[in-house]
């Protein structure tokens, strides 16, 4: 399970350390799928904690979106800030976020869709894991697992890292499976 981030402190330099290293504009909606991708924050406390940037002024409004939804940037004042307390993110939380971003914006820009789901089915648990783009599936796998946890796990590894999953079947498949070493 990843490490959950409680406090409003640490979810705000979280959120300035994302707009900083990202240095482009972001609706809210990108920076909470962002940020709320691998269940380390929850959504509620995401909510608050981006509004209280917005109003101290350590994030500012920089454009509009292709959906006519606002765009925000770290400020000069949220930038200077940030470099005094940044120390308090853990670095295995800093390449996480900064692999989050990525891999959104990866998938975005093809189109391409991630989810897993867990169901109840007789005495254990069917994991269904999918990876598709704007018109194909590109991966369907179904497994059968004993233990919900160990579903739910497998779940959330899948989300973390489904371009591995795909890449390693498409190995597996061709034979190429140099790639798994």
């Amino acid at each position: 399970m990843p490490r959950r981030i409680n406090d409003d402190y640490h979810i705000k330099v979280f959120i300035l350390y994302l707009f900083e290293k990202m240095s482009k504009p972001m609706s809210h909606q990108t920076t909470a799928e962002i940020i709320l991708w691998d269940g380390t924050v929850n959504y509620f406390v995401f909510m608050d904690c981006f509004e209280e940037l917005k109003e101290s002024g350590l994030l500012e409004q920089r454009g509009i979106g292709e959906q006519d939804e606002p765009l925000y940037v770290i400020s000069a004042k949220g930038s200077d800030l940030l470099s005094s307390v940044e120390h308090a993110l853990l670095e295995e939380t800093k390449k996480k976020v900064l692999r989050s971003a990525a891999r959104l914006l990866a998938y975005r820009k093809d189109g391409s869709e991630v989810h897993a789901e867990v169901r109840p089915d007789g005495e254990g648990y069917i994991l269904h894991c999918t990876v598709s783009d704007r018109r194909y599936p590109l991966l369907d796998l179904s497994v059968y697992l004993d233990q919900r946890e160990e579903a739910e796990y497998f779940a959330s590894r899948f989300d973390e890292r489904a371009d591995i999953v795909y890449r390693g079947v498409l190995a597996l498949l061709t034979g190429e499976s140099k790639f798994l070493g």
